[in-house]
C-alpha cells in the first residue's frame, strides 16, 4: 500500500473490523479509507465544526457537535 499523505499530524486514528481506518489531523481534515480495498471512502473538513466564530472567546464554550452517524 502507497503511503498516506495527510499534511499535518494525526490526532486520531480508528480502525474497525471490517478495516475501515479513520483518521482526523490536527488541522482538522477527515480521511475515511477502506484499506481492504486500498480505496479512499471520504477526504472532508472538519474546520467548520471547530472554528470559533468572531465573537468567542478563546476559551472552550463546553459546546458538543454530533458527528453524522456515516462517521460513527
Amino acid at each position: 500500500m502507497p503511503t498516506m499523505m495527510m499534511g499535518s499530524a494525526a490526532i486520531f486514528v480508528d480502525c474497525d473490523e471490517s478495516w475501515k481506518l479513520l483518521l482526523v489531523t490536527r488541522k482538522g481534515s477527515l480521511y475515511l479509507w477502506d484499506l481492504f480495498n486500498r480505496t479512499c471512502l471520504l477526504q472532508d473538513s472538519l474546520t467548520s465544526l471547530v472554528a470559533s466564530s468572531p465573537s468567542s472567546s478563546a476559551k472552550d464554550t463546553g459546546r458538543y457537535h454530533k458527528l453524522p452517524t456515516c462517521l460513527i
